[in-house]
């Protein structure tokens, strides 16, 4: 049993130092086990070290951040008899230097949804982070960086954001992704700061997931703005869109 992973903050900025953690259990106390991780990001980072008394252990590992963007860090404990198990998370890292949008949290609560497909059972989870457009922005690199992910009733996670606007305090993101580990998926993000545009009530997603059909067919796999209790989570001076009932984004100039 491969526990989770502690240590790593869901944000952090360029140039901070972790020291993370993830403890194990083998059911024989006669193995020995070793480990690696993995962080997208591609920083360089010390090898990890692993304690273990009795088939009971710790994998201790270390990181500095030294580029914005989502990113995950994997971790892999394998045993002397030749198995392994894996466990992930994903995190952000911003730039204060650098002009984006980024956040995480999770949306309406499930008495919030309609019930389609049940769809409704549990709060959707969203991580993103994406330079925004201008003068000041850094180029392909920092836009090649650019991600969302959401998990709860499902999975994705972009692969390509190829499209991203900005009106004021909305910011619109366009791209394509993997839903519950299938490719060929489009996605579309509408953000609104809150705080920017003194809502009441905080911050508003839109996010749907559409795929189209081999007889050319749209199909939406998931739109909040059609699943929504419109009285509830909606403004009509500000219709972009389900309001954000943890966590929350910020848009950096």
């Amino acid at each position: 049993m491969l526990g989770p992973i502690t240590g790593v903050p869901d944000r952090t900025e360029v140039g901070q130092e972790v020291r993370a953690t993830v403890g194990f259990v083998d059911n024989s106390p006669s193995q020995t086990h070793s480990a690696a991780v993995a962080w997208d990001d591609n920083c360089t980072s010390p090898h990890p070290a692993v304690r273990e008394t009795g088939g009971v252990g710790q994998v201790t590992f270390q990181h500095r951040f030294c580029a914005a963007g989502v990113y995950r860090v994997r971790v892999q404990v394998s045993d002397s008899g030749g198995r392994h198990t894996d466990v992930a998370r994903y995190y952000i890292v911003d730039d204060p230097a650098l002009p984006a949008i980024s956040g995480q949290g999770a949306l309406a609560r499930a008495s919030d949804y309609a019930g389609r497909a049940g769809q409704g059972t549990q709060a959707l989870r969203f991580m993103l982070w994406a330079p925004l457009p201008g003068p000041a922005a850094a180029g392909a690199s920092a836009a090649d960086r650019a991600l969302v992910t959401l998990a709860g009733p499902f999975q994705f996670v972009s692969d390509r954001v190829g499209a991203l606007s900005r009106e004021g305090n909305l910011v619109r993101m366009e791209g394509t992704g993997r839903y519950n580990g299938r490719a060929g998926y489009r996605f579309l993000v509408e953000a609104s700061d809150g705080d920017r545009l003194g809502m009441t009530g905080g911050d508003r997603l839109r996010l749907r997931v559409t795929h189209v059909e081999p007889n050319g067919a749209e199909v939406v796999d998931y739109d909040n703005d059609a699943m929504a209790n419109e009285t509830v989570l909606q403004s009509s001076s500000n219709p972009h869109r389900t309001l954000v009932r943890q966590g929350g984004f910020s848009l950096k100039d």
